[in-house]
């Protein structure tokens, strides 16, 4: 299935809520350019599911769903709802923005495809059209800055008027130089040029941003569309954004308004709903004219809500009706987990019995030193823990015992496997989704286990 869409753009452990029994369970998924699929466990050929991305709206955090916490909805284009559960809500806002650039990316490069089979694109008005010709390029351009290996050389650099130093950036002759070394420039006039439409870039995400202010940004409702005879859920009208845009000075007039509203539309950052604005934005395409409606019929909604953590629960009528069977969590009894959280995630934990492998949640607390482990479905209540005091902690190697155990692969064993031995001389094995976790894994549990005993 996943053939179509190869490039990983991130992958780990997540609980997905099910559609049939409304149980939650623990997924391995992965999310390529065109899609996020999920598989029963790691190292499946097959997955057990996926959402194809376009045309998907997301929210997170998912303030309508209060049983759970650190939930983001994705939405079909065919109107399905994927409720989606992280670690913690860090993890979670890491998965949504991945998610929802790879939607934003779709939609633009979809936008495009069309527009240039339909006819060649017309000269616009607007100031950035001269280098408007491809918005994937620009897109592309900034993938290639950021190459871990032959992007943009980041560094510390000293400002002396601010005398201050400023981490992981670069200067402008670099910047300008490396446009020209890769040939994207002919000369550094056009590579300036360049540099201020990828600054404009960056004023646009500023706006998007402040849109979704949950204080002062654009205001979202229901709103019923007549001839579908149907609500749409988390939306504006034309009129509403436009107005926002004048109310805070983003703009001058509402021509302006309209044009970048257009821009809006074109990079995916915003979508139609409704038949108004859609038939609007699939006719006027084709002549490169202006798809953004400033009307009151005319719904639109963002590609990702991202709302703030802080923001209080909103009410729009679409609380879940279903009972999370006899898996949703309990609440938990004060002190189960005690001490301070150093660090949390989704690990593969041995069974000692059946030596099969469960997915688990584990918090690593320090004062006193314990990593405990829960049910992912089950939230933060723990079903086990262990004493970390006096525990040696290491990576699995080829010639540990544990990997000759019975019934298990040594080298399915071995990758991103590590082990905790108690004092007492019993052996946990646990296995982290990629060498990086694992690595953070067993340094984080290594300050904990020598760190001194206060009691």
């Amino acid at each position: 299935m996943d053939s179509l869409s190869r490039v990983k753009r991130k992958e780990g452990y997540l609980v997905k809520k099910g559609h049939v029994r409304h149980n939650w369970k623990t997924r391995w998924f992965v999310l390529y350019d065109e899609r996020l699929s999920y598989y029963k466990k790691k190292g499946d050929k097959e997955p057990v599911g996926y959402v194809l991305l376009q045309g998907c709206f997301l929210v997170s955090p998912c303030t309508e769903y209060t049983k759970k916490e650190s939930v983001f909805r994705l939405t079909s284009k065919e109107g399905i709802e994927y409720l989606i559960q992280a670690v913690n809500n860090e993890e979670r806002d890491i998965w949504s923005s991945a998610i929802a650039e790879c939607i934003r990316k779709l939609e633009a490069r979809d936008r495009k495809l069309k527009a240039t089979a339909d006819s060649k694109r017309l000269s616009q008005v607007h100031k950035r059209e001269s280098y408007k010709e491809s918005i994937s390029k620009i897109r592309d351009i900034i993938d290639a800055m950021q190459d871990p290996n032959a992007g943009v050389p980041l560094d510390n650099h000293y400002c002396k008027p601010e005398n201050r130093t400023h981490k992981l950036c670069f200067t402008g002759i670099q910047i300008v130089d490396w446009l020209l070394k890769w040939s994207f420039i002919e000369d550094r006039d056009e590579g300036v040029g360049l540099c201020n439409i990828l600054l404009e870039e960056a004023d646009i995400l500023d706006i998007i941003d402040a849109m979704q202010d949950p204080n002062a940004g654009v205001p979202l409702d229901n709103h019923y569309c007549k001839p579908e005879n149907r609500t749409h859920k988390l939306c504006f009208t034309g009129i509403q954004i436009v107005d926002w845009l004048l109310k805070w000075s983003f703009i001058e007039d509402r021509d302006e308004g309209v044009g970048l509203c257009n821009i809006l539309l074109e990079e995916a950052h915003i979508q139609p709903v409704g038949m108004t604005s859609k038939n609007s934005f699939r006719r006027n395409r084709k002549d490169s004219r202006q798809m953004f409606i400033d009307e009151t019929d005319a719904l639109y909604r963002f590609s990702a809500l991202r709302f703030s953590s802080t923001q209080d629960v909103l009410d729009f009528d679409s609380s879940d009706e279903s009972s999370d069977s006899d898996e949703e969590p309990v609440k938990i009894p004060g002190g189960v987990i005690k001490g301070t959280i150093v660090k949390q995630g989704f690990l593969e934990k041995k069974g000692h019995l059946r030596h099969n492998w469960k997915t688990r949640k584990f918090i690593l607390c320090r004062d006193p030193p314990t990593l405990y482990y829960c049910k992912p479905s089950k939230g933060d209540l723990p079903v086990g823990q262990l004493k970390l005091e006096k525990c040696e902690v290491k990576s699995v190697k080829k010639d540990d015992d544990c990997v000759t155990d019975p019934g298990l692969d040594p080298q399915q064993t071995q990758k991103y496997a590590m082990m905790l031995r108690t004092r007492k001389g019993v052996k946990y094995i646990l296995r982290a989704g990629s060498e990086m976790d694992q690595l953070e894994w067993i340094e984080s549990l290594q300050s904990v286990c020598d760190e001194p005993n206060n009691d």
